[in-house]
């Protein structure tokens, strides 16, 4: 309890500083392009991506497959949209 009263104000200036040092490296570190792995319907093999996107019909495209308009999109077996984030 002594250690609060007498650096409380030094701790929460500390903790404050590396919360918002800790903020700021998130946002670099979640920009790391990861890979995903794209199934086709009757497909034998996944198209493997690098992810840099957040649009998922971008990953289509990198995986060179073309989407029409009664085509699906499904992300765990759910139907997203092809803007889906």
């Amino acid at each position: 309890m002594e250690l609060i009263e007498r650096f409380g104000k030094r701790f929460a200036v500390g903790f404050f500083a590396a919360g918002m040092l800790f903020t700021a490296m998130s946002f670099f570190i979640s920009r790391q392009p990861f890979s995903a792995e794209i199934w086709l319907d009757g497909g034998d093999e996944p198209a493997i991506v690098m992810v840099v996107s957040p649009l998922a019909a971008n990953w289509l495209m990198e995986a060179g497959i073309r989407v029409f308009p009664n085509d699906s999109v499904r992300y765990g077996g759910i139907s997203i949209p092809y803007d889906f984030s």
